[in-house]
């Protein structure tokens, strides 16, 4: 979708990897078009682009949160009336019937919708927050924060709004380029608000300087990120760490945890109120188990080499038989060194020994060979709002400081306009200006 300087979808990767915030949800209706939109006002403005490769533009950041605060009344007053639509069904609604005298696929199909609205009625009549009303911003940071009575918000949404900005950038080094930090974590179960970020602007102009780190161990990075219930995938060593109420690792294996909807409608959507991971106590116990590991086991928490395996027939087999180090042909499509390993006659493969090529900076850009289509959008596909008027032309709404955009060049033969690529308008537009 996005070709070049894909500030959307890295965006919303972060959100995949922190709480959303409310401006941003995928829940609310229209947030992706608030985003383009919002981007659209500030890029004359902003130097550069909000990412540069895997690096962000923290003040192009800010000023993107700040456009994007303005639809938080909004998103508030939105979810405000649906609650209210939804209480008011409840009350006129029927009493459930049961599911008696329905075929098979109806009945699984009203036993969920059943369900689904229960759950989000019961999200529904648990908010205690009511964004939008008198006090939303205090009862927030004191019942989703766990702000103490008489705490500063000031200083706990500031620090929530620092942690937040690090977890954008560590998320953003973490696809695009290599992992900023092996410790970093977002310390908070919730997001703060656009506004949170408008208000602290000031003092979060400078990037984030993480700790690299090191790895964990395998069974360690297992343990952090697994249940209890799946404690059969580690030794048997490992398993009472994660089962046995007098561990010393009990409490972040807890049997029953809140799970919070904070005003989502689905299951999924719940905030899973678990501890956080104590990085050295859980690095600890795993060392002093390490004697109870047996050989096999061993081999498994230890760092290795890569193997390659490649059937004897193919290309990257035929080049690197009884080769002891050698540079892949750049004609394979395989970038890095292979030397020979073993070969398993029974199944017909080689096994190489695999060195992978050390990491470049991202780029977001076409490649080289790419062939862009020819604009196919026209004024008929547009809405009235949407169309260029007539005896302007586009060159003039790029000279004069209105800005191109989606609305004013879709397929009146403007070069920034791809079919494939939405934000490339927004981009392109920028660069000419």
């Amino acid at each position: 979708m996005i070709l070049r300087h894909s500030f959307t979808s890295r965006l919303l990767s972060a959100q995949l990897c922190l709480p959303p915030t409310t401006c941003l949800h995928f829940a609310w209706q229209g947030a992706i078009d608030h985003i383009f939109e919002a981007y659209q006002q500030i890029l004359p403005q902003i130097k550069g682009h909000l990412c540069e490769g895997a690096k962000i533009n923290r003040p192009a950041l800010l000023r993107l949160l700040r456009e994007l605060s303005k639809y938080e009344g909004e998103a508030f007053g939105n979810m405000s009336r649906r609650n209210q639509r939804v209480l008011k069904k409840v009350e006129q609604r029927a009493p459930w019937q049961g599911t008696d005298g329905m075929d098979f696929e109806t009945a699984v199909a009203a036993e969920l919708r059943s369900y689904e609205e229960a759950v989000y009625l019961v999200s529904v009549q648990s908010d205690t927050i009511r964004l939008g009303e008198v006090g939303w911003h205090e009862r927030y940071y004191h019942q989703k924060a766990g702000l103490a009575e008489g705490g500063s918000i000031a200083e706990c949404s500031q620090a929530m709004c620092l942690a937040y900005l690090e977890g954008i950038e560590w998320t953003m080094g973490y696809y695009y380029d290599t992992t900023p930090s092996w410790s970093w974590f977002y310390p908070y179960h919730y997001a703060p608000f656009a506004s949170d970020f408008v208000t602290h602007a000031p003092k979060l102009q400078q990037g984030a300087k993480l700790q690299k780190g090191a790895p964990w161990p395998p069974l360690a990075q297992l343990m952090a990120v697994l249940p209890p219930q799946s404690s059969s995938c580690l030794p048997q060593a490992h398993r009472r760490l994660m089962r046995d109420k007098t561990s010393p690792l009990a409490t972040i294996y807890p049997s029953d945890f809140v799970e919070d909807f904070n005003g989502k409608q689905w299951t999924w959507q719940a905030v899973a109120i678990l501890p956080f991971v104590d990085e050295s106590t859980l690095l600890q116990v795993i060392a002093e188990l390490d004697q109870m590991l047996t050989p096999e086991e061993k081999e498994t928490t230890k760092q290795g080499r890569e193997l390659l395996g490649v059937n004897m027939a193919h290309p990257i087999a035929q080049v690197s038989i009884n080769r002891a180090d050698m540079p892949l042909p750049t004609s394979l499509q395989l970038a890095g060194r292979v030397a020979s390993h073993e070969k398993d006659i029974q199944a017909g493969t080689w096994l190489l020994w695999y060195n992978v090529p050390p990491p470049e900076p991202h780029l977001c850009d076409l490649l080289p060979q790419a062939q862009l289509c020819n604009p196919s959008l026209t004024n008929a596909d547009l809405s009235e709002a949407q169309k260029v008027p007539l005896g302007r032309s586009v060159t003039d709404y790029h000279t004069s400081g209105v800005g191109c955009a989606f609305r004013l060049c879709h397929g009146m033969n403007c070069s920034c306009i791809r079919p494939s690529s939405m934000a490339a308008i927004v981009d392109r537009v920028a660069d000419q200006k």
